[in-house]
């Protein structure tokens, strides 16, 4: 039997975050979906990496503009 669940984001980020220059910022959104849902986090409209990688698949994550 498959059992199927539309994703659904039971706790959004704060729609405005603002921080100064070198100042770091947690994020934090809660998901769930059956199959589990794949999110991407975007920055002015670009998609976030680390170490050239896209940032995807997490609930949390901690970010720092230098």
């Amino acid at each position: 039997m498959l059992f199927v669940e539309p994703p659904k984001i039971i706790q959004r980020p704060d729609s405005v975050i603002q921080i100064n220059r070198g100042e770091s910022v947690s994020i934090k959104c809660g998901f769930r979906g059956r199959p589990e849902p794949t999110i991407s986090w975007l920055y002015n409209g670009e998609e976030i990496t680390i170490n050239g990688s896209p940032v995807t698949g997490i609930e949390k994550f901690h970010l720092t503009e230098e």
